[in-house]
């Protein structure tokens, strides 16, 4: 299995993927929850949980789906 995340070179790949995503995760976060606030928390939450996880990912173009999945289950 070819992890893309896994490493230094990972990590930062993984860091910049989440910077670009991270408006339409708040976007998303803000639409199940209607509230700044909490919109913000469960955006942190989730991208902690993925940060933690992201070696189990097998790819790129999974990410953006993976990540607001998180999302959705952590609001």
């Amino acid at each position: 299995m070819n992890a893309p995340f896994s490493g230094k070179h990972g990590e930062t790949a993984f860091a910049q993927l989440c910077d670009e995503l991270r408006p339409d995760l708040y976007r998303f976060a803000f639409w199940l929850a209607r509230d700044r606030q909490v919109a913000d928390d469960v955006v942190q939450e989730a991208l902690l949980r993925a940060w933690r996880s992201r070696e189990s990912l097998d790819g790129t173009e999974s990410v953006k789906p993976w990540l607001l999945t998180i999302v959705r289950r952590e609001h």
